[in-house]
């Protein structure tokens, strides 16, 4: 079983990475907005009312990431918050969420993504070294990728 890091520990290890709680903030709204666009948009799998269900093929399901993506950070543009459209962070969301969101048809799964990202981003729960290993890739791959 994973061992929870002590509070004591994961302040050493955010100061030692240079995670600053704000950026970290910054991009858990990123992940949020992207999340809840999805959400709201995606027309397929079973959690959809039949009337409205489509059949969407793993080109559709690319396609549709790729517009929530876009549409999203043409969001943060509007409040002068920049974020490359096309690079690393791009292809790890793409990957992250056609495993964890197109691929499921269970409503549950789908509505603990938001969860996830929160526990991940929150730097005052205990954590895993696992957890503090993927906040640590999350926010490298949206640091890089913020244009200054």
């Amino acid at each position: 079983m994973a061992k929870n890091i002590t509070k004591e520990d994961i302040e050493t290890w955010l100061s030692v990475n240079n995670l600053i709680p704000e950026k970290s903030e910054l991009f858990l709204d990123f992940l949020i907005s992207l999340t809840n666009l999805i959400k709201k948009t995606y027309l397929g799998g079973t959690s959809v009312p039949v009337e409205t269900r489509i059949t969407t093929s793993l080109n559709d399901n690319i396609n549709h990431f790729k517009w929530c993506w876009n549409n999203t950070i043409q969001n943060f543009k509007k409040e002068n918050i920049y974020f490359r459209e096309e690079g690393e962070h791009y292809e790890y969301f793409k990957t992250l969420f056609l495993e964890i969101y197109y691929s499921h048809d269970e409503a549950k799964l789908k509505n603990e993504i938001i969860r996830y990202f929160s526990g991940i981003f929150d730097h005052y729960k205990p954590h895993t070294k696992y957890e503090l290993d993927l906040c640590l890739r999350f926010y490298k791959l949206l640091d890089k990728n913020i244009i200054r």
